[in-house]
């Protein structure tokens, strides 16, 4: 089965700096995180504990997802879109009419699920942006590394 199947329920992680106080909110998270503001998810539990571990009180969450129940939901690969997704919202477009337009239909979804984007990636992306990669090529590196799965409610 691909990890991109809607008929399962995935188990998922959520690293949080000292716990989670109160209810769970989609309004919450750094609007410059990979995929915008909202409550992230990863596939594994090193994901998570990679994401709080240099903090005083990390908490790591299990959590059950039926992907069945959320209908209006996107799935990005990682390829251009993926990488302009991420663009976007790490502020790295200088068409702000383009980053605009990327982020309110990313915003539009219950759930976006792809790739984690590391930071060390950035290289790539700043290579990408300044003609020194062709996207063929950025997308050819990125594919080297794996870091994983989000999922962003």
């Amino acid at each position: 089965m691909n990890w991109h199947e809607e008929n399962s329920v995935r188990r998922l992680y959520h690293g949080s700096k000292e716990g989670i106080k109160g209810k769970i909110t989609t309004k919450i998270g750094n609007r410059h995180c990979d995929f915008g503001e909202g409550f992230y998810l990863t596939d594994t539990k090193k994901s998570a504990y990679k994401l709080v571990c240099q903090r005083n009180k990390p908490v790591v969450y299990e959590f059950e997802l039926d992907i069945r129940a959320i209908s209006n939901k996107k799935i990005l690969n990682k390829d251009i879109n993926w990488l302009m997704v991420i663009a976007a919202f790490r502020n790295k477009l200088d068409d702000k009419t383009i980053r605009e337009k990327i982020i309110s239909r990313i915003n539009s979804y219950d759930l976006v699920i792809g790739n984690i984007a590391d930071d060390r990636l950035f290289t790539t992306l700043d290579w990408f942006f300044d003609n020194i990669y062709s996207c063929e090529v950025a997308i050819e590196l990125l594919n080297t590394i794996d870091f994983g799965l989000q999922y962003v409610l």
